[in-house]
């Protein structure tokens, strides 16, 4: 879509005003969630921790740029809500470890809830909100000399 506006802004293209005016006014939005169980995940931890930041760009060591599903930049945290089914079993479950391991190169630390945490999703956010406590402590800690 930019890649369009950018080539064809000038060229009297009916649309491209509209689309760019569209565009500037949605730009504070957050990105939706990609599921269901993400957005309850997304839910449960507002509830108790500041809005997260949706689908969030990572650029890794390697220069490759991944999104992170529920993200809190400041300190580098993650959550990734879903089931290794949906990631494409085994195989997908492997990627997923790859590419954590590959944002903890980058200093972020990765969560990883699968379906089994639906039966209890505000358990689950009071125990990412004690990690999220302890990073917030951690990052604090490292900014003093």
């Amino acid at each position: 879509m930019t890649s369009y506006l950018t080539e064809n802004r000038g060229r009297g293209r009916d649309g491209v005003a509209r689309m760019d005016a569209f565009l500037d006014k949605c730009a504070d939005r957050a990105l939706p969630a990609q599921s269901g169980f993400e957005q309850d995940v997304i839910t449960a931890l507002e509830r108790v921790l500041p809005p997260v930041f949706r689908q969030f760009r990572v650029t890794l060591a390697n220069g490759e740029v991944v999104k992170l599903d529920i993200a809190w930049p400041d300190i580098r945290l993650a959550v990734e809500p879903g089931a290794s089914w949906f990631h494409g079993g085994d195989s997908g479950q492997s990627r997923d470890h790859d590419r954590d391991l590959a944002c903890n190169e980058v200093g972020w630390l990765i969560i990883r809830l699968d379906e089994s945490f639906r039966a209890n999703l505000s358990a689950a956010a009071r125990r990412v909100k004690a990690v999220f406590l302890r990073r917030k402590q951690e990052s604090t800690e490292n900014l003093v000399i």
